[in-house]
């Protein structure tokens, strides 16, 4: 029965010193014989960060389908997840305190997708866009209700034979409890720097600080970037980005 058919199974463990996790994932690319991707994992990860822990059980679903043409797509998912703050440092403020123990998280989403590069890994030209929203209400189960709005934009562009390869990306999301008042789970929060997200400034140090001068997460996010590269040798490309 999966032979021929395209699906997808995946078993992945993951130890280290600040990262640990165990993952399932499956995907049959045709639904009930129709152009519908259907996307189940199940998960267990845990991760320390500078000032505590945080550690998600839970299980995902999704389902997408192709729009218009090849390069665009709109995915429906569906996430619930146990989420707990724990080994939290004497360091931080009281407020950032409060968010130890246990939380559930019931999230609906919608994805819009659109992509055109040449390449994954590579890409030379094309682009990518996506808008999403999530939305998780207590109603649904979570702990808290809240709702997600983020959009990503990357282009790419050649010249000399792909010897140069200029990269411009924008990433914009908020973050916000029903209630204006009330404050975001820390785990939903936004933190910058570090490699993926804004270079030359440490792994999550850029974000708003609590009353002890501690990343405590922001609850909206504006990233920029322009970055020109080339190949030095193999897979091994230079690049200067700012």
């Amino acid at each position: 029965w999966f032979y021929g058919g395209g699906q997808r199974f995946r078993l992945q463990g993951l130890f280290g010193v600040e990262r640990m996790g165990f993952n399932v994932d499956f995907t049959e690319p045709w639904l009930f014989d129709l152009p519908l991707k259907l996307d189940l994992s199940g998960y267990w990860n845990e991760l320390d960060y500078e000032y505590w822990s945080e550690r998600r059980i839970g299980v995902r679903a999704g389902l997408s389908r192709k729009i218009f043409d090849d390069f665009t797509s709109i995915t429906g998912g569906y996430k619930f997840e146990q989420v707990r703050i724990f080994d939290m440092s004497h360091h931080v403020g009281p407020e950032t305190r409060r968010e130890r123990g246990n939380q559930w998280v019931s999230q609906f989403s919608l994805l819009l997708d659109r992509d055109t590069r040449d390449s994954l890994i590579n890409p030379t030209s094309g682009y990518n866009i996506n808008v999403l929203g999530a939305i998780s209400p207590r109603i649904a189960g979570s702990s808290n209700n809240f709702y997600r709005l983020e959009a990503k934009y990357s282009g790419y562009m050649s010249f000399f034979d792909k010897a140069i390869v200029v990269m411009t990306g924008v990433r914009a999301g908020g973050v916000s409890c029903f209630n204006r008042n009330d404050e975001t789970p820390l785990f939903e929060r936004y933190f910058l720097g570090g490699g993926d997200s804004l270079r030359g400034f440490s792994y999550r140090d850029v974000s708003p600080l609590d009353s002890s001068g501690r990343p405590k997460g922001g609850s909206t996010m504006l990233l920029a970037t322009m970055e020109v590269s080339h190949p030095i040798w193999s897979s091994i490309r230079g690049a200067a980005f700012m």
